[in-house]
């Protein structure tokens, strides 16, 4: 997922990988996978401390 430089900075992308939590729940899957580029701090950010999901040594 990428969000336009136009929209970054809106929380677009927290909304969306919500979303993606929900429907996960929804329809009774354990588990989603996020991958994130460890060079892009705002992202490695949201998936490790506001989201709270981390596997290590998968990159």
């Amino acid at each position: 997922m990428a969000i336009h430089l136009q929209y970054r900075n809106q929380e677009i992308g927290e909304q969306v990988k919500l979303k993606q939590r929900e429907w996960k729940i929804e329809y009774g899957y354990e588990k989603l996978i996020w991958t994130f580029d460890p060079l892009e701090v705002k992202n490695g950010y949201l998936n490790l401390s506001k989201l709270g999901e981390y596997i290590n040594n998968v990159y």
